[in-house]
Order: C-alpha cells, then structure tokens, then sequence
C-alpha cells in the first residue's frame, strides 16, 4: 500500500506525540517513586508494567493509523518524541508534579486530621476519667500490697521474739524407717 506523503507526515507526528505521551506517563512512575519509596522489586514490577502498557498502546496505535505496520519513521517518532519530551519538558513536569503531590499530601493529612482530632478528643473524654480510677485502684491495691507485705513482716519479726522470749525448743526430726527384708 502505497502512502502518500503529507499521510506519512501526519503519521509521523501522531508517532511524536505518543512518544511524547509516553515519556509523561514514565514521569509519572518517576513521581509515584520519589513520592513513595519501594523496594527493588517492586521498581522492577512497576517497569514492566509501564512497558508493558507502552507497548500495548503503542500497538494498538499503530493499528489504528497504519494497519498495525511497523515502519521506520514510526520508531523514529517513537524515539524523537521521547528525546524531546526529556530534554524540554520533563524536567518542569517533574518539579511540577512533585509541587502538586506536595500539596495533595498536605490537604490529605489535614482533612485526616479534621476528622482524627475530633474523635481523639472524644476518646479523651471517656477514657481519662477510666484511666483515672485505674490508677487511684492501681494505688490503693498497691499500698494494701505494701501493708500486708509489711504486716507480714512484722508477724514474722513478733513470732521470733516470742520464740526467743519463751525458750522453744525445735521440732524433733523424724528418723526414717528402715525397710525390713523378708
């Protein structure tokens, strides 16, 4: 099928403009990762989703405008808008996007906390007074522990004296009984 050239120009740059579209989408991933720190594999999981992604919208992109034929001056728009969307625009969209992502997380930690103060509040009211009579029956359990280990002790002390006093002797010990043979 023969093209005709102000056809292949228009291709071409729809080409462009997709390999500039991609290169946003890729600082999008770039954003979530600076945003949002992952381990190794869940970069490399991330990777292989957006090419995967790419390569689908790729295809389905050269179907539409070409027939699905893969010709050299679609890689090349491929590739020449990717070089352009990196080198003018992807720097400002990055700083950009990491601004909005800034002040999309503030918004939601204050909305966050205009619901979470409130119902802290609430538990601070219920749970205080709780926590109070906690602590004063804590006190008081501990103070008759004290006493009765005091009490204890004084017992012990009274029992010696009068030991002492009254002249006990000790308990005789029990020898054991032998086994008889028959």
């Amino acid at each position: 099928m023969v093209l005709s050239m102000t056809y292949q120009a228009i291709n071409f740059l729809i080409i462009v403009m997709l390999g500039i579209i991609l290169g946003f989408f890729y600082d999008i991933f770039r954003t979530i990762r600076r945003i949002i720190h992952h381990n190794n594999i869940i970069l490399q999981l991330q990777d292989f989703f957006y090419w995967i992604l790419a390569a689908l919208l790729v295809f389905f992109v050269l179907l539409h405008i070409d027939s699905g034929q893969i010709r050299s001056y679609s890689i090349i728009g491929l590739i020449l808008g990717g070089i352009i969307y990196f080198a003018a625009f992807s720097t400002y969209i990055l700083k950009f996007a990491l601004v909005v992502a800034y002040y999309i997380q503030n918004a939601v930690k204050y909305i966050f906390n205009l619901f979470i103060i409130p119902i802290k509040w609430i538990f601070g009211l219920i749970f205080v007074p709780i926590k109070f009579i906690f602590v004063i029956i804590k006190n008081a359990l501990n103070k008759a522990k004290g006493y009765a280990i005091i009490k204890q002790k004084d017992i012990k002390r009274r029992a010696k004296k009068w030991k002492i006093k009254h002249k006990l002797k000790p308990k005789p010990k029990l020898k054991p009984k032998l086994k008889q043979q028959l």
